[in-house]
């Protein structure tokens, strides 16, 4: 009875080590390398789809949290957007980028926002993925959030797990790793400095 029941809880999918659909997928969901994710932004002709992919990716936003920014607080001086996001309702300033803040000023400030529910905002990201080439795969909703996640680590200097945890609003730190992924510029990067660790190693003195 025993084998019965761990078989039919094992996932049918992944199988019995499955660690959770959602964080499979997280961590196989591909990234944006960061030159796309501007791309994906600056395409947009139309002033209010500019400011809603901008915010999305500089905010790290879930696609439900762009509207409840219409009911925050844009401080344009400081450059710092204060709102109540959508899972832990804790209030807290997050600073912006210029390029955000321009966008958000060009549509009137932050109540423009309220037109955009979360289908039209992933709607939004989905139709411009596709128009700037991105494949397929690449077209999902949170590949914003996520990119940014991994941009902010792959900064100079990098972002510690804290910062990007802040920014992305998270309660958990293991919420925050599932996001992490390596661009393929850093990947190429990275591949090299390991060959040169040997390389140079090995190189006559």
């Amino acid at each position: 009875m025993g084998t019965k029941r761990a078989h039919r809880s094992a996932c049918k999918a992944h199988g019995p080590t499955c660690e959770g659909h959602a964080s499979r997928a997280k961590k196989k969901r591909p990234i944006l390398e960061l030159s796309q994710a501007l791309a994906l932004t600056d395409s947009r002709t139309d002033r209010h789809e500019r400011a809603v992919l901008l915010v999305a990716y500089d905010l790290a936003l879930r696609a439900c949290e762009v509207r409840l920014l219409a009911a925050g607080t844009f401080d344009a001086k400081a450059r710092t957007i204060d709102f109540v996001p959508a899972k832990d309702g804790e209030e807290e300033p997050l600073g912006v980028a210029q390029r955000t803040a321009d966008a958000i000023d060009a549509i009137g400030g932050l109540p423009a926002f309220a037109a955009w529910p979360a289908w039209k905002v992933k709607r939004l990201v989905r139709r411009a993925a596709k128009e700037t080439g991105l494949p397929p795969r690449m077209r999902y909703s949170h590949i914003l959030r996520k990119s940014r996640a991994t941009h902010m680590l792959e900064a100079t200097p990098p972002a510690s797990i804290k910062d990007i945890q802040r920014r992305l609003r998270h309660k958990s730190e293991q919420t925050t790793l599932l996001y992490l992924g390596i661009t393929p510029t850093r990947a190429r990067t990275m591949d090299a400095v390991a060959s040169a660790m040997i390389d140079d190693a090995g190189a006559a003195p």
